[in-house]
């Protein structure tokens, strides 16, 4: 049987679990891979064309505006925005996505 694990980090792990598995480091995502692979995620999660440039937008402006951006932080911003009742709003403004995004940082939410 085999067993993958992830984790951010291995400080809080007891010796004995990390002596079971073996320890790769990734490195991190730069700006184009973060783009693609935030932009695909959001896309699935229901951001469809007529909202493309909210995607767009959402993971520019979660690389630029968040100290540790992650696809995480942008899928949550996604699901606000494609939850608005008012898509006309966001048809009109690429202003909106990076608004969620400094709600989000600053826990508006």
């Amino acid at each position: 049987m085999w067993v993958f694990a992830t984790s951010n980090g291995t400080k809080k792990l007891s010796e004995p679990l990390l002596s079971r598995f073996s320890v790769m480091y990734m490195n991190r995502y730069d700006f184009s891979q973060f783009y693609e692979i935030s932009v695909k995620k959001l896309q699935a999660e229901g951001l469809d064309d007529l909202m493309s440039y909210a995607a767009d937008e959402i993971a520019k402006s979660v690389w630029e505006q968040l100290p540790n951006a992650n696809i995480r932080n942008c899928v949550q911003i996604g699901r606000l925005v494609k939850n608005k009742p008012n898509r006309k709003l966001y048809q009109k403004s690429n202003h909106h996505a990076a608004y969620y995004t400094l709600c989000l940082r600053t826990n508006m939410f």
